[in-house]
């Protein structure tokens, strides 16, 4: 494989929606973890009552409803088509707007 076809492989891979798709998933999750260990292990802003621990396996099934949420409306919002051309204002506004309809939509 020459180097000018590994850069164009690597330029589409970059360029492929999947492929952000895929990295908002993991990104999510590991936003989902990060924050169950601030609040459990570190207790930062206030301690946490033993009796109220809820172990992380508890949490699954809303980590998996937040990141199907939040990738369906991303993908409604049209956060993954390329070529968008839009300012980055705007972007940050889609996305913005994305989590916070999903999240409005898991607490209702």
């Amino acid at each position: 494989m020459s180097k000018k076809s590994k850069v164009s492989l690597i330029q589409k891979l970059w360029t492929t929606s999947l492929f952000w798709v895929l990295v908002d998933a993991v990104s999510i999750n590991i936003a989902f973890a990060l924050a169950y260990y601030v609040r459990y292990n570190l207790q930062l802003l206030r301690a946490v009552d033993p009796a109220n621990t809820v172990p992380y396996r508890a949490f699954i099934p809303f980590v998996i409803l937040l990141t199907a949420l939040l990738l369906f409306v991303n993908w409604q919002k049209g956060v993954y088509k390329s070529k968008r051309r839009l300012s980055w204002w705007d972007e940050l506004y889609a996305i913005f707007d994305s989590a916070t309809t999903s999240i409005i939509i898991m607490i209702v």
